[in-house]
C-alpha cells in the first residue's frame, strides 16, 4: 500500500504545485492539497490536522519556511495521524475518488 500512496502524494503534489507555477509546493499549495486528500472530518478537525502538518512539514528547524521539498511532503502526508488511523481501506477509497474527481473534472471542462 505505501508505494501506491507515494505515487499518489507525488502525482498531487506535482499536480498543485505546477498548476501555480511553481516547482516547490508553498503554504497555499500544501493547504490545497491537504483539503484534497485527508479523510472526511469536521471543518476544525481538518483545520487542527492541516496546521499539525504544516508545523510538521514547513518547521523542521527553529525556523519555519514557506516552501516545501515533495520527499518531505511525502513523508509527513504517509504518517499523518488521520491517514494512519483510517486504515488502508479508507487510504485507497481517499486515493479512488480523488482520482475519479479529477477525470471527471478534467473531462467536463
Amino acid at each position: 500500500m505505501i508505494p501506491v500512496a507515494e505515487n499518489y502524494i507525488r502525482a498531487k503534489y506535482k499536480q498543485i504545485a505546477g498548476s501555480n507555477g511553481h516547482n516547490v509546493a508553498n503554504t497555499d499549495d500544501l493547504r490545497s492539497v491537504l483539503h484534497q486528500i485527508l479523510p472526511p472530518v469536521t471543518p476544525e478537525e481538518l483545520e487542527r490536522e492541516e496546521q499539525e502538518l504544516l508545523k510538521v512539514m514547513l518547521c523542521k528547524t527553529e525556523t519555519c519556511v514557506d516552501e516545501l521539498e515533495e520527499e518531505d511532503f511525502v513523508k509527513a502526508i504517509i504518517k499523518n495521524s488521520y491517514w494512519r488511523a483510517a486504515g488502508d481501506i479508507v487510504v485507497k477509497e481517499l486515493m479512488y475518488f480523488d482520482s475519479v474527481s479529477e477525470i471527471s473534472f478534467t473531462s467536463s471542462g
